[in-house]
């Protein structure tokens, strides 16, 4: 079974995401109710995007973590960006 994909939208002149209600805000607008939670969901940062701070990351994820924990995230949400570093970066700031 395959991705269940949001690409995320930003305003063109963010580089960098950073701030934990932006990121709570950021999943309540575009994700929060639009992706099928029993599905493998992949996030999409678009190419824009070349640093995202923990404080966002930890925003973001917040609901899922309450919700199902880490270990879900970690087997069910994969993380797209413009470089793998990134991603990496990405999912450091969850767990």
């Amino acid at each position: 079974k395959g991705f269940h994909e949001k690409l995320l939208k930003f305003d063109k002149m963010y580089s960098g995401l950073a701030s934990n209600p932006f990121g709570k805000n950021t999943y309540i607008e575009q994700v929060k109710g639009k992706v099928d939670e029993g599905q493998k969901i992949r996030i999409v940062f678009p190419e824009q995007i070349e640093s995202v701070a923990s404080s966002f990351v930890q925003g973001f994820f917040a609901e899922w973590i309450d919700r199902y924990g880490y270990g879900w995230i970690k087997d069910n949400i994969e993380i797209k960006a413009r470089s793998k570093e990134l991603e990496d970066k990405i999912y450091e700031n969850i767990l």
